[in-house]
């Protein structure tokens, strides 16, 4: 019978070089990747062989060498997260270096994954291949968020039950929920444009109330663009974990744009334009007041400092910071 081996593009390099925790790929909602019957596809080393066309929409993928605590071992110094589940039927192999066994027995590995419960589910009927290094479960209709490996007869609990975010105004207003709280040290936030260089918004500490617990944080013009969000979980013991990462994109906000020049501004939109426009001095002071539908604002005699341009597109009040020199 024969196969198609395609899509075979960063297993090689990413196995045999240095590697940090990464983005390994993204696909939207408009156009989709398809895997066909019996093709090998290879994201990383994580390697999806399915037993009938398999589509991937809406998701992105991220290793991390961050193990998952368990008892008495912790995983593989290998761990995937997905931005929304998938269910897989076909051969699922996971690659690893033997650097990476952290402290596990290689012929006892198991392949093991996590749906949004409170565990992960170690496959009993997967296998290793101890030449090779990588673990295979022949699965049917398996769904999961993440994937790794571990010893057999280790638990590996999930902590993080749920990660979400909505956008409310200018504002992306983010909620997690934690189980074995009173493990929590702190969550740091982070957001990226481009998945690849991250910056930290806040650490919110934990409240070590023990069981279930929700948290939320708000980014301020966070709803401006389209980003991506991650939160780091440290525990008291200092063990780090990674959120799966999420993208928030506001369609309604237009692209606008200030061009300051000494003691002026004008305010640009493309696309649909606000319903009205003021601008704000440091002092909380409205200077400029414009109630018309248009792609260009001019505003004159400005003294240097801090502005604010305040604007109202399909009924969400927007804010924008700016500075004259």
């Amino acid at each position: 019978m024969k196969k198609n081996y395609a899509f075979v593009f960063s297993f090689l390099l990413c196995f045999y070089h240095g590697f940090t925790q990464h983005n390994v790929l993204s696909v939207g909602s408009v156009q989709t990747l398809t895997i066909t019957n019996g093709t090998l596809f290879s994201a990383d080393s994580l390697v999806l062989v399915p037993s009938g066309n398999f589509t991937l929409a809406s998701n992105a993928l991220l290793e991390t060498p961050v193990a998952v605590p368990g008892i008495p071992t912790n995983s593989i110094l290998r761990v995937y997260y997905l931005n929304n589940p998938i269910t897989f039927t076909g051969s699922l192999q996971l690659f690893y270096r033997l650097s990476e066994l952290n402290g596990n027995t290689e012929s006892a590995l198991k392949y093991s994954d996590s749906t949004t419960g409170n565990w992960w589910l170690i496959s009993a009927s997967s296998s290793v291949n101890t030449t090779s290094h990588f673990v295979q479960l022949n699965a049917s209709n398996e769904m999961f968020v993440a994937a790794t490996a571990t010893q057999v007869g280790s638990i590996l609990p999930l902590t993080l039950l749920s990660f979400n975010g909505n956008i409310n105004g200018a504002n992306v207003n983010l909620s997690w929920t934690i189980d074995q709280n009173e493990e929590a040290k702190n969550f740091t936030v982070q957001c990226s444009a481009d998945g690849q260089n991250w910056k930290e918004l806040s650490v919110v500490p934990g409240s070590q109330v023990p069981g279930v617990y929700k948290y939320y944080y708000s980014d301020i013009d966070g709803a401006e663009t389209t980003k991506l969000f991650r939160i780091i979980i440290t525990s008291l013991s200092g063990k780090i974990s990674f959120s799966p990462v999420i993208q928030i994109t506001n369609s309604n906000t237009n692209t606008m744009y200030v061009a300051a020049n000494k003691n002026s501004a004008s305010i640009y939109f493309i696309g649909k334009g606000p319903q009205n426009v003021r601008v704000i001095n440091a002092a909380g002071q409205t200077i400029y007041s414009n109630n018309t539908n248009g792609s260009r604002y001019d505003v004159n005699n400005l003294l240097p400092g801090f502005y604010f341009v305040q604007f109202e597109l399909n009924g969400a009040i927007l804010t924008k910071k700016f500075v004259v020199r």
